[in-house]
This record gives structure tokens, C-alpha cells and sequence, in this order.
């Protein structure tokens, strides 16, 4: 994998888990396995040939299973285990087939006699002889016809004959992840990090700039914060020059009009938030680490190097500055791309733009205009150390390949500009995707992120918080990520709404029991049993129209043939 960096600016003057809302009723869940525990329930037919349980490639926590055909042989794992089936059971698990030919299947089998035999198969998935799925996602199969028997779980990786791919690499065969039997799914939280409001303002000028980049040209040009008015007088930047330039740059290619929003990603967000202190720290702009970085990072680390140490695998680009003013300013220089440097020999320089104030080419710019990018982490530092400051920040752009978020922010919009602010982001909202194996809970700055396992149109749910909740839709298209901002609406909670969603019902009885509430909650409860305040005050953000067109990430591998 190569990867893409920015160029440095030297500018002006020194140039587990979050918890959800209470109130969602408990799932029966019979069984659940998810190679946490090693092979400690598991029966394991891999044997040495590799590793059942691996940590490259996982849906959620720290490992997972594998399986693939080396030699022409079947592997298998049985769940050490067995169930008693209800009629409101059903079987689901997060599942990834990689490489595969259609000669190879992914299967489940069920034995009812104590895994003696495993004569019926309940799921069956056939190789697409390509790279297959680039994520998770999450299979249910319905186990009512089987109520009230005692069944054990096998699952089964077969060839059957032509080619196949015979490897054990971590993008070949079947991973499998969160096996579950129950009456629902038990949702994972998935968790962006914990970004500051910072940090979140700067991926929402980032989101604003994708959503439409000659929007933002113009935006750019009619700037007025005073320090970015100083910038553009400091380098001789003409506002006009600045919209001519990305209306070049999008004829030419060398950045998309319109682009995918971007949702910040855990490892990623580590390592931009610990490059920043270590250019912080060590007063320095650049992408390469210091002598004395913070760990896991090592000294003259380049930006793969820190994205490897953190577990970060997509491929990136980075932009870093050690000097802006505020998150208007860094926005600015970064998109601008204010600097006189200038560069013959790089892809997409263009003599006329020498003399403008602005790099060229516009290193920077491409890399927040890269359609192929749909994560991000951003590191802020706030502050004055020497010749860096007040604020240090990085920002690293991935590409993880075929992964795909609902994203967005939950804020309050106080001053009204319809528009994300620093103090506006609210957390602790739970946000459900119908059709998701994951949920997210708003961060401290009020994002979130929830990936979804293929495009669709998907319900969105917001709830908690003490505010009001909400119900639209994300239509997820091309491969992309759709941003769902949630303009949260603050409600006045009824007595007895002890699962903060606006209506006291059956489940706010559930919490009241299982938490041990006191006699006057109970009584509350009975009061207001029924009541309402959900309200339709809140009102998401419209999804960004998404035109750019994914690009594919290669992956060679030999096939193998018995010839039989």
C-alpha cells in the first residue's frame, strides 16, 4: 500500500463502552460467542495448520475467527455447547468472506445429537471468485422450526472442487465474529474515539468543503475572520485567484466537487491527536515524528509507520500545521493551501497559478477533496510552546476500502447560524441504524459514526439525552458514507420516563424493576403511564448528495486448482 502525504506549511509569522439510554427491553439471548475467550468454547478442527482465532481482522473487540482451505482441506469450529431452542429464537452472526472462488462455502450446520452428525445446513454462502465483502456484516437465520430441540452450532468451510484460493492470509476466506442465539440481536457500541468540540469543528468544515468545493472556494474567498483576512494579505492571496484555482482543480481532476463525508475513526484519531502533541511538545511542523515522540510512536516515523503502530491499515493522507489561530484560520490554511511554494515537477502544478500566494500544487487542498477518503482523525493541541501554537493540528485522512458509515453530529444550535459550533455538540444520544450490527452513543463533542453493511436505505433513530427523539431516514448509496446531523431539541421529562425517551410506557416499568427504583418512582410511572412529550422539534440535517466514484483497492492472489 502506498501512501499519500502532504506537503508541510510553514505559515505566517513563525510560519466498554459508552452506555445507551435505559428502557430497551432485554434480549433472550441463549448463546453468544465471539473468540474473546480463545478456544475455550470452541471445538477446533484448523488444528495447527493456522490460526483459528486471529486479531487482523475483526467486526468487534479484540479477535476473531478464521477460516480457509489450505491444501484443499475443510476446516471447521463447533460451538462447545448445546441450546435448547425457542420459538422466538433465531441465530445471527457477523460474517466477512473474503477471497473465495465460488467452488468455496461459507455454511452452518446444526446437530441434534450432540455433534455426532451435523446433517442440516441452515446457511450457505458461495465465493464471488474476487475480493469479496470489505467489512462485516451481520446474517440472520430464523431457528423456529427447530423449537424445543437441543441443537449444537458447527461452522463450516467447504471446497468442493475447480479452483479456489488455498492461502490463510487475513483477507482470504471466511471470518466470522459475535455468534448469537437469541430473540434479538445484542448491538455492539461502536465508538469514534473521544474527539474535543476542536477537533470536531474542524471535520465539520472538512464535511462542509466535500460537500460541495466550489461552495467552498467562494465561501473562502468571502472570509472574514481577521486573522485569515491577515493571512490572505500577508501572501498576496486575491479572493477571486482562490475560485478560479479549485474551478481548475476540479476540471482537471486533481480534486472532486463533490465528495463523501468523512467519519472520524478511533485509530485514526489517536495517531493525529498524539502527532500533534509531538510536534507540540517538540516545537516542530512535519510529517515525520520527532526524536522524542510520544509512544507507540518511534523516532523519524513517517505517517505509515504511525498509522501501523496505532493498527490503523487503509491507506491515508496528512495535513499538519503548527501554527493557526483558531479552527477558521487552520480550515483556511489548509484548504487555501496559502504558501509561496511552488513545485514544476508535481502532478497538477499549473505555471499560471505561480505568484498567487497559494502552494502549488495544492498539496493540501487534493488531500481534503479526495473522494477516496471517507475517515479521518484530527489531532488538536491548544496553546502556545515556543514557536508553535496556539494551536497544533493534524489531520489524517484514510481510506479503509469498502467500509461505509451513517455519520454525523447531535448540537444544539444556540447562536442559530445552522451550523456546528464549539459548546454546541451534545453527548450521550443513542443513535440505532435498523439493519446495523453496531449502535453509537454522541461523543463528548457529539459525533458519532455507525457502519452499515451495504448500501441501502436505512431508519435512523436518535434517542436519549434529554432530548426529544427522532426518527428519518440515510439512504446509503455507491459505496459511500451518509451524514445525519441531529438538531437536538431539549424536552422536559415526565416522572416515570426513567429511559429518557419521551413517553412513559412498559419499558420505563423494565428500568424502573431491574435498576431497584423506589416506591415513589413506581408511583410516578403509574401516574404518568401513557403521557408523551415527543415532539418533532428535532430535525436532522440533510444527507450530502455523494457524486464521486469509489476507486477499487487491488489485492493479487494465486488461484489453486485440483483438477477435480
Amino acid at each position: 500500500m502506498s501512501w499519500h502525504r502532504g506537503l508541510a506549511v510553514f505559515l505566517l509569522a513563525a510560519v466498554i463502552v459508552a452506555v445507551g439510554p435505559r428502557g430497551y427491553a432485554r434480549a433472550q439471548m441463549l448463546l453468544r460467542e465471539n473468540a474473546e475467550n480463545g478456544l475455550a468454547n470452541v471445538l477446533n478442527n484448523v488444528g495447527g495448520i493456522f490460526p483459528l482465532i486471529q486479531s487482523d481482522t475483526v467486526a468487534e473487540g479484540n479477535f476473531a475467527f478464521h477460516l480457509a482451505n489450505p491444501g484443499f482441506q475443510d476446516t471447521w469450529f463447533a460451538i462447545d455447547e448445546t441450546i435448547t431452542i425457542r420459538p422466538d429464537s433465531k441465530l445471527f452472526f457477523l460474517s466477512r468472506l473474503g477471497w473465495a472462488t465460488p467452488n468455496q462455502f461459507a455454511r452452518v450446520q446444526l446437530s441434534t445429537n450432540g455433534g455426532v452428525s451435523w446433517p442440516t445446513t441452515i446457511y450457505t454462502q458461495a465465493g464471488s471468485d474476487d475480493s469479496g465483502e470489505g467489512s462485516f456484516s451481520l446474517r440472520e437465520v430464523n431457528l423456529a422450526p427447530y423449537a424445543n430441540q437441543n441443537l449444537r452450532l458447527r461452522i463450516f468451510y467447504e471446497y468442493t472442487s475447480g479452483q479456489m484460493y488455498d492461502q490463510t492470509d487475513s483477507e482470504v476466506g471466511w471470518f466470522i465474529d459475535d455468534i448469537q442465539v437469541g430473540d434479538e440481536f445484542g448491538k455492539l457500541a461502536w465508538s469514534i474515539g473521544d474527539p474535543t468540540p476542536h477537533e470536531q469543528l474542524y471535520l465539520e468544515y472538512l464535511n462542509r468543503a466535500r460537500a460541495d468545493a466550489l461552495a467552498e472556494a467562494r465561501r473562502l474567498r468571502d472570509e472574514a475572520d481577521s486573522d485569515v483576512r491577515q493571512a490572505y494579505d500577508f501572501f498576496d492571496i486575491e479572493g477571486q485567484d482562490i475560485v478560479e484555482q479549485f474551478e481548475w482543480y476540479v476540471e482537471n481532476g486533481a480534486i472532486d466537487r463533490f465528495a463523501q463525508p468523512l467519519s472520524f475513526q478511533a485509530d485514526l484519531l489517536r495517531a493525529a491527536q498524539l502527532h500533534s502533541q509531538d510536534q507540540f511538545e517538540n516545537q516542530f511542523q512535519g510529517h515525520f515524528s520527532s526524536s522524542n515522540p510520544p509512544a507507540p510512536f518511534q523516532p523519524g516515523d513517517s505517517l505509515g509507520d504511525r498509522l501501523q503502530a496505532v493498527g490503523y491499515g487503509g491507506g491515508a493522507g496528512e495535513n499538519v500545521f503548527s501554527h493557526a489561530e483558531s479552527v477558521a484560520h487552520g480550515h483556511a490554511g489548509f484548504d487555501v493551501d496559502w504558501g509561496n511554494i511552488n513545485n514544476p515537477g508535481g502532478q497538477f502544478y499549473n505555471p499560471n497559478f505561480n505568484g498567487q500566494g497559494m502552494q502549488n500544487p495544492a498539496g493540501h487542498r487534493i488531500n481534503i477533496h479526495n473522494g477516496d477518503f471517507s475517515e479521518a482523525g484530527i489531532g488538536v493541541v491548544l496553546g502556545t510552546n515556543g514557536s508553535v501554537g496556539p494551536q497544533v493540528v493534524t489531520q489524517d485522512l484514510g481510506d479503509p476500502g469498502d467500509v461505509r458509515y451513517v455519520t454525523g453530529v447531535v448540537y444544539e444550535d444556540l447562536n442559530g447560524n445552522s451550523f456546528y459550533d464549539l459548546g454546541e455538540g451534545r453527548s450521550g444520544v443513542r443513535v440505532d441504524v435498523e439493519g446495523a450490527a453496531f449502535y453509537a452513543v454522541s461523543s463528548t463533542s457529539g459525533g458519532y459514526s455507525v457502519p452499515v453493511p451495504q448500501d441501502a436505505t436505512y431508519d435512523v433513530m436518535f434517542s436519549g439525552g434529554g432530548f426529544s427523539p427522532f426518527m428519518t431516514t440515510a439512504n446509503v448509496f455507491d459505496g459511500r458514507n451518509v451524514k445525519v446531523d441531529y438538531l437536538a431539541s431539549i424536552i422536559n421529562m415526565l416522572a416515570g420516563d426513567f429511559d429518557e425517551d419521551g413517553a412513559v410506557d412498559a419499558a420505563d416499568y423494565v428500568v424502573w424493576r431491574e435498576t431497584g427504583g423506589s416506591q415513589d418512582d413506581y408511583n410516578a410511572w403509574r401516574t404518568n403511564f401513557g403521557r408523551t412529550t415527543i415532539s418533532g422539534a428535532a430535525i436532522p440535517e440533510p444527507a450530502t448528495v455523494l457524486l464521486a466514484v469509489a476507486a477499487a483497492l487491488g489485492f493479487a492472489l494465486s488461484r489453486s486448482n485440483r483438477g477435480d
